[in-house]
């Protein structure tokens, strides 16, 4: 996995609703991929992070990012937050696992604040790691819709 920081142009950018994924016609999904493409054009690396690759760690996962532009929480593909020059942002909400614990990120919206919480996976020897982390995972999903 690997994230880039981007800018976008001045101005106000009109940023498109997030349609959920659903079973689409291939001209629907490419319809969906020309309109990602068409923004994502819109925004440039920051250089200071152009030269370097930046990648997250092979013992650590991104399994779950959900912002307030979003109906669902995102467990697959691309996930964006967005940043406004007028210091506004989205709110956010990024898990991370790895096998010893998991961890998120919220990102408030109005706040100039984030919040990490780390907690050890309680592990058990009937339940596979993969189902525990989506339980947990949808856990502080749904704690982070209810605020």
């Amino acid at each position: 996995m690997e994230y880039t920081v981007e800018y976008g142009p001045a101005g106000n950018l009109p940023l498109p609703d997030m349609p959920e994924r659903t079973q689409n016609s291939l001209a629907e999904e490419k319809a969906e991929a020309d309109k990602r493409a068409a923004l994502d054009r819109q925004f440039t690396k920051v250089e200071e992070f152009e030269d370097i690759k930046h990648e997250i760690s092979e013992d650590v996962s991104i399994i779950g990012v959900a912002t307030t532009s979003q109906k669902k929480l995102i467990q697959e593909g691309e996930a964006s937050l967005y940043f406004y020059p007028t210091g506004e942002k989205d709110g956010g909400l990024i898990i991370f696992s790895t096998v010893e614990e998991i961890a998120y990120l919220e990102v408030a919206p109005f706040l100039s604040e984030t919040n990490s919480v780390f907690e050890p996976l309680k592990t058990s020897g009937v339940a596979k790691l993969e189902d525990i982390l989506q339980t947990r995972m949808d856990e502080v999903y749904k704690q982070w819709l209810a605020r």
